[in-house]
């Protein structure tokens, strides 16, 4: 259990590296679409909040 907790670990580590390189690589060529991004993110994390409250 310790070993996949710990692979799991690296793996999101990995994720959020590339996800933080292409966010800043997007803001470089295009900025508004960070932007856009961002909020739909904002908004699906605030909808599954909502559905589990609800739920």
């Amino acid at each position: 259990m310790a070993s996949t907790s710990i692979g799991n670990q690296i793996v999101a580590r990995s994720i959020v590296k590339m996800f933080t390189c292409m966010l800043s690589f997007i803001a470089l060529i295009y900025p508004p679409l960070l932007f856009i991004l961002l909020s739909v993110l904002f908004t699906i994390i605030y909808f599954l909040t909502n559905m589990r409250r609800s739920f």
